[in-house]
């Protein structure tokens, strides 16, 4: 869980930076974070992906899938899905289903962690709107950010960021 949070927190800066609208309603209203860390969560969470096994013959949207057979699970997908999330490519803190992602997976496979990794990211945005409130992305909203090359995880190389003293 170390690393899933802490792409959780660089991500919750990466976004909210990028929609500074949406940063300036988190400093205007700190009750608003766990929402936004939902969205968050919805919109770009750490994990976009996850590689299973069938355990038995089974059927998925007309699509036969053998037992044994290799999965590929994106949850990114299912997070901007327009049938579940209304205007999905839109990222919005105030979403009311926000909570219904599946970032955190579903069923026997949901993770353990799921409620310290959100508190930890809560109390960073609640320090960092309340302590540095000017807080930006370093080349602006539009800037360009390095990620890993990997299938399951979306992790930045780096947020840079400044900030008035």
């Amino acid at each position: 869980g170390h690393e899933t949070t802490t792409t959780l927190i660089s991500n919750c800066f990466r976004v909210l930076l990028a929609h500074r609208d949406q940063w300036e309603q988190l400093i205007d209203a700190p009750k608003k974070i766990p929402g936004a860390v939902d969205e968050v969560l919805r919109y770009s969470g750490s994990i976009v992906g996850w590689r299973r096994k069938a355990t038995k013959d089974t059927e998925v949207g007309g699509q036969r899938i053998a037992a044994g057979d290799g999965l590929l699970l994106l949850m990114g997908s299912a997070n901007r899905d327009e049938s579940r999330f209304e205007d999905a490519e839109h990222f919005d803190i105030t979403r009311a289903n926000a909570r219904e992602h599946l970032s955190f997976g579903f069923g026997i496979h949901y993770c353990l962690g799921n409620m310290l990794a959100k508190l930890q990211a809560k109390i960073c945005l609640e320090e960092a709107a309340r302590l540095i409130p000017s807080l930006r992305l370093a080349g602006g909203p539009g800037t360009d950010i390095d990620f890993r090359e990997n299938l399951s995880f979306r992790v930045p190389t780096s947020v840079p960021v400044t900030w008035d003293a």
